[in-house]
């Protein structure tokens, strides 16, 4: 017993120990994922690890919570520097470790009470239950327990209690989700049940935290590039703006230039008249002046004519050593302060010899050697009151009259300068008055001759900007961010530097790679409840296919059943016309075993005469998309597999098998049918011909007896002749349209074919008809064309075509309307269209309209009369030109009719073969 004892206890000690050492390695880890600048994870793998341990290992397991818990939170954040933070580094790792362990003996309880563990784990619910009542819902423990903790210690202000709670929450119950399962299937007995499983598990959750770690420091670098990307958005229009200034105030020594061109002996009042509107406007200015060139000899007259102007103290003064104003030393040459304005702010320099300094004697020699404005180095303004460093723009001003192409010319005739004094915070400031600055630290500095720069000015002193992003922590990464822009100006070389401030890069984190964090491992974690489900299924699953592939090869036995019982030939091909499949109709139809056929051409089946107008038809399905309504249905003579030919009908349609394009071909032997028809043209044709004899007799006698050449009739007796005139004249037009249409189904129709222009023969059917259209009262008008219309037709059959056209649009238009008839070019043929404005044709007739007999049952279109076979003549005249006809239609709104014929000499071939 003791021994036994002993045992447990070890077991226990050692299953403790284990779990404290797992909670320790993957809350370290766990803390890598963590996301700048806030190093708060969307992830805690320790309460997954914790729940499945309680789950496996019973409820004493509790203590190895508790430890690894402490201990992880002992490491990550234990504080030496005073006597209380070591007090509370202890506690505050017990208040956690105390929620932690709470949680997970919480959480076993619920999902042993609700979710009925131990089970299989192999249905949405007892997955769903496990993860709700282990994770949603036993999380809220340490997550309360842990912030509580925090707060009552002072770590974090009761103001982000509840931005705490949730980050803690979705951590552990991502833990939960992700890490629970991957435990269980690898500790859960017996092994042989749950071995097939753990692979099944792990790769598919291991390979989408994997993704999920790349997406999300690809997102952390994205984020830092997003933050670069706006802040060199923000900070490029800075230097050109600062260029543009400092542009535009050169531009006001420039005009300085001109007042000195054009009044060179202009007065103090003329110049500061001159020089108020500029110093009002640009705040960066400290002053301008007139500094004339006066030589030693000039000194006297020059300081007398400024005593007498009111300046009774005025000397030509220069800066001793000690930085007083002194009067300046015998030179050979003075550059004064004369003219300056504001002139009470500047008036203790009023003389001054800004030659005096070697570095401002440079910049004056170098401005009159160049004749360009010259910047001076950094200097101390005379003027400064306050603590910005300013510099001076020099521009040279020659004698007027004077050359100065040279630089002889340019030293001889040197009047003096106009100079521009400037402070370099104020004419930065004024610069980018209007610029967005938020959250950017600038610098200007002065590079000329100085690699390290010169500093002139700036916003804020350096460190508080960052000229390089830098994140911790495994997201993390380094990423040079601030931006240097040169700027040439008056011939010094200046660097303007901009960089973002912390608060600025704060402030443009958006925390996208925070939610991608979370949603990835929240994919993650419904990754492992689907592979848990899967797996756990697969027996069901593999049931299931099974099952259904024996209906399905159930159900291909009765489509093909189905296919080979039809009395129609079922036929598919590929777009190369190659035979894919063909049902037993087939095979008595053409005479060919469904194996000889199946991997052949098509054209086996079809004679040489109709290949070519097979394939340019499939060629224009494939194209346009013709056969994918209700297919297509052409009649042609097949060839058996004897030689012999076979009526047949094809209405073909297309579909699809994955990517693969097919055409269905439905086949009908036709040949009785054929036979029929035949019979019935041939007993048309008699009667037809029988009837004409007796009718030619009753025309003309009714004829002689309606011109009363046997007498006058009376009025009533008259009237009745008329009316058997006219019914003998429809029934000969009937027996006219039966043998025309006899004679085209057996071909026998003879055609004339002649060149012709059919402007012409569209002006003689106008003519011909135009009585017929005056007894409605319609008027026929033809489009005017700009171009000849050679064809190769009979005229006499395009004369008809066009009467029966013309005879239709004008019964079909109300009284006064307008038959419009055009000739146009369309594709390589020429449209004859014919256009009226009656009742147009109906949606159920218009696939009816050009058969044999065809009236639509409309009322009104029957009140018109006609025997039916009009269109259905001129449909097949048209095609015997190798033309074609068609119509559009709107009902209420009228019709067009239209046909097209080839170019001459595109339809000899054509008109030779009929």
């Amino acid at each position: 017993m003791e021994d036994q004892k002993s045992s447990s206890f070890r077991r226990w000690a050692l299953q403790s120990s284990a779990v404290a050492l797992a909670y320790v390695v993957t809350g370290k880890i766990s803390l890598l994922l963590a996301i700048p600048p806030g190093y708060a994870t969307a992830i805690w793998p320790p309460a997954g690890i914790a729940l499945a341990a309680v789950l496996v290992y019973g409820y004493r397991s509790w203590v190895g919570v508790f430890l690894g818990s402490f201990f992880v939170n002992v490491l990550t954040g234990f504080d030496t520097r005073t006597e209380g933070a070591v007090l509370t580094s202890f506690l505050v790792p017990v208040g956690i470790a105390f929620g932690a362990a709470l949680q997970a003996v919480g959480g076993a309880y619920c999902v042993r009470r609700f979710a009925r563990f131990p089970n299989q784990l192999s249905t949405e619910r007892e997955i769903f239950l496990l993860l709700f009542w282990g994770g949603v819902v036993s999380c809220f423990v340490s997550a309360g327990v842990g912030t509580a903790v925090l707060m009552a210690t002072g770590k974090i202000p009761e103001s982000i209690f509840l931005l705490n709670f949730g980050t803690w929450w979705i951590g552990d119950a991502i833990g939960v989700a992700v890490f629970t399962p991957l435990v269980l299937v690898w500790t859960l007995r017996p092994v042989e049940v749950w071995m097939p499983r753990r692979f099944i598990v792990t790769v598919p959750i291991t390979i989408a935290l994997a993704l999920t770690v790349s997406a999300v420091s690809i997102g952390s670098n994205w984020e830092r590039q997003r933050i670069k990307l706006q802040f060199d958005q923000q900070a490029s229009p800075l230097a050109p703006a600062l260029q543009k200034t400092l542009n535009s105030y050169l531009g006001v020594l420039y005009s300085l230039k001109g007042f000195y061109a054009a009044f060179p002996h202009g007065d103090r009042d003329n110049f500061r008249t001159f020089t108020h509107q500029s110093l009002s406007v640009l705040t960066g200015l400290q002053a301008l002046s007139w500094n004339p060139r006066i030589s030693g000899n000039e000194r006297a007259d020059f300081e007398n004519r400024m005593h007498r102007e009111g300046y009774p103290d005025f000397h030509i003064i220069e800066r001793n050593a000690e930085g007083k104003m002194v009067p300046a030393a015998n030179r050979s040459e003075y550059i004064v302060v004369d003219f300056i304005e504001p002139l009470a702010e500047n008036r203790k320099v009023l003389g001054f010899d800004v030659a005096s300094n070697p570095k401002r004697k440079k910049a004056l020699e170098r401005a009159r050697d160049t004749g360009r404005p010259t910047v001076t180095s950094r200097i101390t303004l005379v003027q400064e009151k306050g603590n910005q460093f300013g510099f001076l723009v020099f521009m040279p001003v020659y004698l007027k009259g004077r050359p100065h192409d040279t630089l002889e010319d340019r030293r001889l005739n040197l009047a003096g300068y106009m100079v521009g004094v400037f402070r370099g915070g104020d004419i930065v400031n004024a610069a980018l008055q209007d610029m967005n600055m938020g959250g950017l630290v600038y610098r200007l500095i002065d590079v000329t001759n100085v690699p390290s720069g010169v500093f002139l000015t700036e916003n804020r002193p350096p460190e508080h900007g960052s000229s390089t992003l830098v994140d911790e922590g495994f997201f993390g990464g380094s990423m040079s961010i601030g931006r240097s822009f040169p700027i040439d100006f008056g011939g010094r070389k200046w660097e303007f530097k901009v960089s973002p401030s912390e608060d600025y890069i704060a402030r443009h984190r958006q925390g996208n790679t925070w939610m991608l964090l979370i949603g990835g491992m929240a994919l993650t974690s419904l990754v492992g409840m689907f592979v848990m489900v899967v797996s756990g299924r697969s027996a069901l699953l593999r049931n299931l296919v099974a099952e259904r592939t024996d209906k399905l090869a159930q159900s291909e036995k009765h489509v093909r059943a189905i296919v080979d019982s039809a009395l129609d030939g079922i036929i598919t091909t590929n777009d190369a016309d190659i035979i894919q499949s063909a049902n037993p109709a087939i095979e008595r139809i053409f005479g060919y075993s469904r194996d000889a056929l199946i991997g052949r051409n098509i054209n086996i089946l079809i004679p040489d005469s109709y290949s070519a107008i097979h394939r340019e038809y499939i060629s224009n399905s494939v194209k346009t998309g013709e056969p994918k309504d209700n297919g297509i249905r052409r009649e042609f003579e097949g060839r058996r597999k004897d030689g012999t030919r076979v009526a047949v009908e094809m209405q073909i349609t297309d579909f699809y098998i994955g990517e693969d394009h097919l055409l269905l071909g439905m086949v009908r032997d036709v040949t009785e049918r054929k036979e029929i028809d035949r019979i019935k043209n041939e007993f048309l044709s008699t009667v037809s011909h029988e009837l004409r004899t007796p009718l030619t007799s009753i025309k003309g006698s009714l004829g002689i007896v309606n011109a009363e050449a046997l007498g006058k009739l009376p009025e009533k007796i008259k009237n009745m002749i008329q009316i058997a005139i006219k019914n003998a004249d429809r029934l000969t037009g009937l027996v006219n349209d039966i043998l025309d249409m006899e004679k085209l189904g057996v071909g026998s129709m003879e055609f004339d074919f002649e060149e012709a222009d059919l402007r012409d023969v569209l002006r003689q059917a106008i003519e011909d008809n135009t009585g017929y259209a005056q007894e409605y009262g319609v008027e026929f008008v033809l489009k005017k064309t700009n171009f000849e219309a050679k064809v190769n037709v009979d005229v006499g059959r395009i004369s008809q075509v066009m009467a029966n056209l013309l005879s239709n649009a004008v019964k079909f238009s109300p009284q006064g309307a307008q038959v419009e008839i055009s000739l146009a070019r369309h594709d390589d043929m020429f449209r004859v269209s014919v256009v009226d404005h009656g009742i147009g044709v109906s949606k159920d007739f218009r696939d009816k309209i050009f058969g044999k007999f065809a009236q639509e049952d409309s009322s009104d279109s029957r009140k018109k009369g006609g025997t039916g076979l009009g269109l259905n003549i001129t449909k097949s005249m048209i095609e015997r030109h190798g033309g074609r006809i068609g119509f559009d239609s709107d009902v209420g709104v009228g019709s067009t009719f239209y046909f097209d014929l080839p170019e001459r000499g595109r339809n000899e071939a054509i008109s030779a073969d009929k």
